[in-house]
């Protein structure tokens, strides 16, 4: 169970995954990242914000490494 101090706003949200909090508003709408409405603004589970982040990190790893070359890049790349 979550309690209030474990509650942070969309912004701190955003901060904590480095998006914008409509980002961030998105994602709960979509269901992606569970919300609780308190009045018209979302709060979220800080824990949840940030196994989110770990798993997206990972998922966005993983994508970067398929279509990255298998040597790697070197200066003469760019």
């Amino acid at each position: 169970m979550t309690t209030e101090d474990d509650e942070i706003t969309s912004q701190q949200a955003a901060d904590l995954l480095n998006v914008s909090r409509p980002y961030v508003v998105k994602l709960a709408r979509d269901d992606v990242l569970h919300a609780r409405m308190v009045g018209n603004r979302h709060r979220f589970s800080r824990a949840e914000v940030i196994e989110y982040g770990v798993r997206e990190k990972a998922r966005r790893g993983k994508v970067l490494a398929s279509i990255s070359r298998s040597g790697g890049y070197t200066t003469d790349d760019f």
